[in-house]
């Protein structure tokens, strides 16, 4: 299969963004002032290029154009036409450029966007490959500067460094410096501290050019969130390496869930207990089972406080418990009304004949190629 086309979620040109504007401005296009001489005479106030934001507001006339899809060949179209997927198609496809082994010499990867949208699962299948080619991921999530310079001496310039949920690392100074000294091709890769040893405090060369990847729930293009001391210093990090974030749209994301229930085994496992209290049992849920959990999740998507595949997974697993025996009803109707909250404003996803479309889609391999091998219809 092709690789996803993500290409559309580049950069816009917007120099501008933020420039508070003065009155002269409604005049740039006289000859008197021009763009060019506007930019010549106040640089500073240029700001990074970043992606156009594509969210939907609350507003009635702001509506989410949304498809409704009934077929095997409307739902394979996702891959091409949902902007989540194109994003996380973009994600592999930078994370295989992280790194001298296997990559083009990307320093650094940032990902943020809703949890549970797939971005552990895609850094997982980077880590798989890179252990191919003898290298050792090191996982960590370091709380102050220390921390992190002692996880770039344990990674001795190999890494590659995993910092999952590091949203410290965006608020702390000292630790975004050592983040920009360690993604600047132009600034020396070593950095030296003292160490106390038997002899005395010594001089300890640390390599910071080692591959990174940074994932977080935080927006890094939300200004709000970030310190004001820090936003020049952000501007300079991501121009080296713009972060790639997931769009938050319900509707999309209820989409992209379902097609990966559809696309793959997302819904089939279940754990169950092993009635001779030894490990627990994984089995495989029925397409009425999980055809039941992907209606339950599009009925209730507007009130689900976590729209994803991993809350779908979720309620697979309910829907498959309380079938097998091994959740009472009580106990699954709890489990299921702890993932409801208030209703959202979205557009209302439609049912399909989920058990057909499961049993007939093409199921994806690890690497991302479908295969034509359909779901086995099993007896409930």
């Amino acid at each position: 299969m092709a690789l996803p086309i993500f290409w559309e979620t580049s950069m816009t040109k917007n120099t501008n963004v933020g420039v508070k504007r003065s009155p002269e401005w409604k005049a740039e296009a006289t000859p008197r002032r021009t763009k060019k001489v506007a930019a010549a005479e106040a640089p500073e106030t240029r700001k990074l290029q970043r992606p156009a934001r594509t969210e939907p507001s609350n507003s009635a006339k702001d509506v989410t154009k949304t498809k409704t899809r009934k077929t095997v060949a409307q739902w394979r179209k996702v891959l091409l036409e949902n902007p989540i997927a194109r994003q996380i198609g973009l994600v592999r496809f930078k994370l295989a450029d992280v790194g001298q082994v296997g990559g083009v010499g990307l320093r650094a990867l940032y990902i943020c966007g809703p949890q549970g949208v797939g971005k552990t699962h895609s850094i997982v299948e980077q880590e798989a490959v890179w252990r191919s080619r003898k290298l050792r991921p090191i996982r960590c999530r370091p709380r102050n500067v220390h921390e992190l310079v002692d996880q770039f001496k344990e990674a001795k310039g190999l890494g590659p460094l995993i910092m999952e949920e590091a949203d410290i690392i965006f608020r702390s100074k000292p630790m975004f410096e050592i983040l920009k000294q360690a993604t600047d091709p132009k600034t020396p890769d070593i950095f030296s501290r003292m160490e106390k040893t038997k002899e005395g405090k010594v001089r300890v060369d640390i390599n910071l050019n080692v591959p990174i990847v940074v994932s977080t729930n935080m927006d890094l293009w939300d200004d709000t969130q970030w310190d004001k001391t820090l936003m020049n210093d952000r501007d300079a990090l991501f121009e080296r390496s713009a972060p790639i974030v997931l769009m938050r749209d319900p509707f999309m994301l209820w989409e992209w869930s379902v097609y990966l229930a559809l696309a793959s085994h997302l819904t089939r496992d279940v754990c169950v207990r092993n009635p001779s209290g030894g490990r627990p049992l994984l089995l495989s849920n029925s397409l009425i089972v999980q055809s039941e959990a992907i209606s339950w999740f599009t009925d209730n998507a507007r009130a689900l406080k976590s729209i994803s595949p991993r809350t779908l997974k979720k309620v697979s697993e309910i829907f498959g418990r309380r079938q097998r025996g091994d959740m009472p009803d009580e106990i699954a109707t709890i489990e299921l009304q702890a993932l409801l909250g208030e209703a959202r404003a979205m557009p209302q996803p439609t049912n399909a004949d989920w058990a057909k479309l499961l049993q007939e889609m093409p199921k994806a391999s690890s690497t991302g190629s479908e295969t034509m091998k359909p779901e086995r219809a099993t007896s409930r």
